[in-house]
C-alpha cells in the first residue's frame, strides 16, 4: 500500500467522523430524544477505532519496511562477499 493511500484513508475517516459528529450534535439539539443518536454514536466510535487501527498498521508497515530494507542490504553484502570468496577460491585453485 502506498503512503499516499494510507494518508488519504486517514483523511477520509477523519472527515467521516467529523461529519458524523456534526450530525449527531445537530440531531441532539433538534430532537434530543431521537433513537438515532445512540446508533450514530456507536458508528462514530467504530470509525474512530478503524482510524486508530489504521494508524497502528501504518506504524507497523514502517517498521516492517525498515526490517525488509535491512535484510535486503545484508543479503546484498553477503552476495558481494560470496562473490569475492568465489574469486579467491578460483585463484587458489588455479595456483595449485
Amino acid at each position: 500500500m502506498e503512503k499516499l493511500s494510507i494518508i488519504k484513508a486517514q483523511i477520509d475517516i477523519n472527515a467521516l467522523v467529523g461529519s458524523m459528529r456534526l450530525s449527531i450534535e445537530e440531531i441532539e439539539k433538534k430532537k434530543p430524544d431521537s433513537s438515532y443518536i445512540p446508533g450514530m454514536k456507536k458508528h462514530m466510535d467504530n470509525m474512530l477505532d478503524v482510524y486508530h487501527i489504521l494508524r497502528e498498521m501504518e506504524d507497523e508497515l514502517k517498521t516492517l519496511q525498515k526490517v525488509a530494507f535491512n535484510y535486503h542490504k545484508e543479503n546484498m553484502d553477503l552476495k558481494y562477499e560470496n562473490g569475492k570468496l568465489k574469486d579467491q577460491v578460483k585463484n587458489l585453485m588455479e595456483g595449485i
